[in-house]
């Protein structure tokens, strides 16, 4: 949660890098997404903590609704499968 509030603050105001790195807003959505995809699956993983299951499959509904578009991403593989051109 660290992380994503971090890049959150990133993304909220102007950093001295900006006037060398004009694409840095841009890579710090990219981390801000990366870092909620990774919060999301700390919290799918937490599922399987008998102890906490209810609490946290709760905060998860709520996380998915808040960003559906965000949150079915997020579940895509991580690896595209292997194209290959042999017929």
């Amino acid at each position: 949660m660290w992380t994503v509030a971090l890049q959150y603050k990133r993304l909220s105001r102007r950093e001295p890098e900006d006037e060398d790195f004009v694409m840095r807003w841009w890579a710090d959505l990219e981390f801000f997404l990366v870092a909620l995809g990774r919060l999301e699956r700390s919290a799918a993983i937490a599922l399987s903590v008998p102890e906490v299951r209810p609490q946290v499959a709760a905060a998860l509904t709520i996380f998915r609704k808040a960003l559906p578009a965000a949150s079915i991403s997020m579940r895509m593989p991580l690896t595209l499968p292997l194209v290959t051109t042999e017929r």
